[in-house]
């Protein structure tokens, strides 16, 4: 899979550079653009294709952080239970 890094214009996104390579703070960053074009996109299948690239960031920062097993800059990781 590839996943943006950019916007090139309204709505768009560039795919080009491999999931595997991405940081935690590039994946939050694409989480975050791609939260933002869900609620401009007029398009379903558009909003389709963004919600399966929103899933593969998500399922790559959580595989990040669990081989990290450190914490955010500043966040204390405590167990849920």
């Amino acid at each position: 899979m590839r996943t943006l890094l950019h916007s090139v214009e309204p709505l768009t996104w560039n795919l080009f550079q491999p999931l595997e390579t991405l940081t935690q703070k590039e994946c939050i960053h694409n989480i975050l653009f791609l939260k933002y074009l869900l609620h401009k996109e007029p398009n379903a299948r558009v909003r389709q294709r963004i919600h399966y690239d929103l899933d593969q960031l998500t399922d790559h920062l959580l595989h990040l952080l669990d081989q990290a097993e450190m914490p955010f800059e500043g966040e204390i990781r405590r167990p849920l239970f």
